[in-house]
């Protein structure tokens, strides 16, 4: 091919039989509908991967806060003379869950704080069934939980906790014995 150039403006080439051929720098109509297609694909497998992410961490930190739970009731159940109670807190980002040991000296009673777990980010929403209602866990408004030394029993009312993302997973209370059940829902 022989490529000539006359004042900058078009390109000819001529092929090898010298015919004269005029280059087109455009796209055409199936290069643009291949590129449209190509971008539609990665977005939607980049939002089954989202979503399929969401409903993971749900039932992600549901699952945490039922092994939390088990460890915070049989640790309780050994515990002779202090006890053990388990808070789940906000703050700006995030959900933790944060263990306590009461010590009680004389009239003094102190909370040392024994271990805490991130949850999950503040995109999931954990409430709790407290005495029939259900109330949200805020920056402001704990979920406490403590279990009696003698036959781990939750002491209180609370006999669901719910861990909502685009799932909602349930953490079911026995409260007689301390026990809990992890349930996906739909």
């Amino acid at each position: 091919m022989i490529t000539i150039t006359k004042c900058g403006t078009r390109k000819r080439t001529r092929n090898l039989h010298g015919n004269s051929i005029i280059g087109n720098q455009a796209f055409t109509l199936i290069e643009v509908l291949v590129t449209v297609i190509i971008i539609g694909i990665v977005a939607g497998i980049s939002l089954l991967g989202f979503h399929y992410m969401n409903n993971i961490n749900a039932f992600k930190c549901a699952k945490q806060l039922s092994v939390i739970l088990d460890k915070t009731r049989m640790e309780s159940m050994g515990m002779v003379k202090d006890s053990i109670f388990l808070r789940v807190v906000k703050d700006d980002n995030s959900y933790y869950s944060i263990t306590y040991r009461t010590v009680t000296e004389g009239e003094i009673t102190t909370e040392i704080e024994l271990d805490k777990v991130k949850l999950g980010s503040d995109a999931l929403t954990i409430c709790y069934i407290k005495d029939g209602m259900e109330e949200v866990v805020t920056k402001g408004q704990p979920l406490t939980i403590q279990f009696t030394k003698d036959s781990g029993s939750i002491k209180g009312e609370i006999s669901e906790i719910k861990i909502v993302g685009r799932k909602t997973s349930k953490i079911l209370l026995v409260k007689e014995t301390g026990r809990n059940y992890l349930k996906q829902e739909g």
